[in-house]
């Protein structure tokens, strides 16, 4: 009998392939098509987030201070207004995306969506800089036509046409990489979330330090700064549908958030009418295991879902805990920045 040889030095590559339905042959565990997909993936996040920031970090001065010398520019109230629309949209709208990637779109074609409402929405924030804006659009608050001047309606909708493409990149561009990398095992996945957040802070130091610079400082630096995060968008956008031959993509199912929902449902439905001799179960060890209000969910009780689709959930219950002590930190970081703008509002009013 004759002993199969152990794989070549050479041969670098594996052989067999796994099928995604609707996708075709894919072979996600190769090491060179992993770094370039994960490579694509932080690139276009760095950018993402230098353009969000580079508009996010000085939008109040914009509106309230940047367009004085064109033309009326917003009170104080009405720019943080602005600034907190934007913020609340671009986190309020993740779950939704994130929803509708799982559900209907697919997380690949999700990110391109919100790159182009990202470069609708910067477009016409650039062309509103610049005072370029139709006066059919622009009307200012006594109903005039007045191009020179930020317009409520418009800014509004750009702002949460922004914050809506925001959502979506947020929600789907981080689940979307560790696709790309899941096979190579947990520590890949790890290696990828550390270069994740670390372009995360790059991307935000670039648009916070140099386009904030850039907009205070340098004539006319408001278009300018926005030009650059329409085309860094742009970029961000082109890099990302490069990937497209060599990235992990799954077709759009069902929805991880549905599923947890019915699986909570069925759980106290089964509870309620699920009859048993004993409501306990033995162990291995004799001893008596009463089980949980989600466990009625399992086959094995009544319910209607896999012993591992449970599980899942009672996981994510223990995870949530760690979710809710974020929510204190985020608190006190809106309420200092907050406090901030406050406070320059009240240098304003002074001057």
């Amino acid at each position: 009998m004759q002993l199969l040889k152990p794989m070549a030095d050479s041969e670098r590559a594996p052989l067999l392939a796994t099928y995604v339905p609707g996708v075709g042959w894919e072979i996600p565990w190769d090491p060179t098509r992993r770094k370039l997909s994960s490579a694509l993936i932080l690139v276009s996040l760095t950018l993402e987030r230098l353009a969000f920031y580079g508009v996010l970090a000085n939008l109040f001065l914009f509106l309230n201070h940047g367009n004085t010398s064109y033309g009326s520019s917003w009170d104080p109230v009405k720019s943080m207004n602005a600034v907190l629309l934007l913020s609340g949209v671009s986190c309020l709208s993740s779950p939704f995306t994130g929803w509708l990637a799982d559900a209907v779109l697919g997380r690949f074609m999700s990110i391109v969506f919100g790159f182009i409402l990202y470069i609708i929405g910067y477009s016409f924030l650039t062309a509103l800089a610049a005072h370029k804006l139709p006066e059919s659009i622009c009307f200012s608050t006594d109903g005039s036509s007045d191009p020179k001047s930020p317009c409520d309606g418009v800014v509004y909708l750009i702002l949460v046409i922004i914050g809506l493409a925001a959502g979506t990149v947020r929600a789907n561009m981080a689940p979307f990489g560790a696709e790309q990398v899941r096979a190579a095992g947990t520590n890949a996945v790890r290696s990828f979330f550390s270069w994740l957040y670390w372009c995360i802070n790059l991307g935000s130091v670039l648009g916070i330090g140099i386009l904030a610079y850039i907009e205070q400082s340098c004539k006319m630096g408001w278009f300018w700064s926005y030009l650059a995060c329409t085309f860094a968008l742009l970029i961000a956008l082109i890099c990302f549908c490069l990937g497209r031959s060599v990235y992990v993509r799954h077709q759009a199912g069902g929805s991880i958030i549905t599923n947890i929902f019915r699986i909570i449902i069925n759980a106290i439905k089964t509870r309620r009418t699920y009859t048993f001799g004993s409501p306990y179960v033995g162990s291995l060890q004799g001893t008596i295991v009463r089980p949980s209000w989600i466990d009625y969910a399992k086959i094995s009780y009544g319910g209607s879902f896999h012993e591992g689709a449970v599980e899942d959930v009672k996981a994510l219950g223990r995870i949530i805990i760690v979710f809710l002590s974020l929510l204190p930190y985020q608190l006190i970081y809106d309420q200092v920045r907050g406090t901030n703008l406050c406070i320059f509002q009240v240098t304003c009013l002074i001057q």
